[in-house]
């Protein structure tokens, strides 16, 4: 009688306990999309219709400009490569990418105050320690943890997240985000990218 009992709660495999439950691993693919199309796509790809405020605003040399993010994958991209995967099997993807999301977040906010190249070029290393964190590889971990019989298609779908961000499948122009963000520094937009990021993803 008890094994009996027990079968009857548990329900049959594929049964209606299974049907009655919602499977959110098609969430997961939406905000894995959503993440790397700004993550990846806006504030890596897109970060370049910046660049012209910067050059006027605030007097950088174009070179210097450019050198941000260069620095910062050639000092840090590898490193922080290595260290996102010990991360992801140590605290979770969850936890790795809402931290890299708050890498990404504050720096814009802070390049709205800033006046010093140093301190741009600081930003941009965080900016990059967050993209590493919250990139594709914390997301195609996360993603694929949901999934078994789709698990291919299930890990391609976030990806297009970057290709959309940057401009469109074709990646052709920047995406009306990076379009709005180019205009930061004239009408103080950067405060507000920034926190907007947090507090969609954060």
């Amino acid at each position: 009688m008890m094994a009996t009992s027990q079968t009857i709660e548990k329900g049959p495999p594929g049964g209606s306990e299974r049907s009655s439950r919602i499977f959110y691993g098609w969430w997961i693919v939406v905000a894995a999309f959503l993440n790397l199309f700004f993550s990846v796509g806006v504030i890596f790809y897109g970060f370049p219709v910046f660049y012209p405020a910067f050059t006027a605003g605030l007097g950088f040399a174009r070179s210097q400009v450019t050198q941000g993010f260069l620095l910062g994958f050639l000092f840090l991209g590898l490193p922080c490569g290595v260290l996102t995967g010990a991360f992801i099997d140590r605290f979770g993807a969850r936890r790795v990418i809402l931290s890299g999301i708050g890498l990404i977040g504050f720096p814009l906010i802070l390049m709205g105050q800033m006046h010093k190249l140093w301190q741009y070029e600081v930003l941009c290393l965080l900016e990059v320690v967050g993209y590493t964190l919250s990139g594709p590889i914390s997301n195609q971990v996360l993603v694929a943890r949901w999934f078994h019989a789709r698990r291919g298609r299930a890990m391609v779908m976030p990806t297009w997240g970057s290709g959309w961000g940057s401009g469109g499948p074709a990646g052709d122009e920047p995406s009306y985000p990076a379009l709005r963000m180019g205009h930061a520094l004239e009408a103080t937009e950067l405060l507000s990218c920034g926190c907007s990021f947090q507090w969609v993803f954060g």
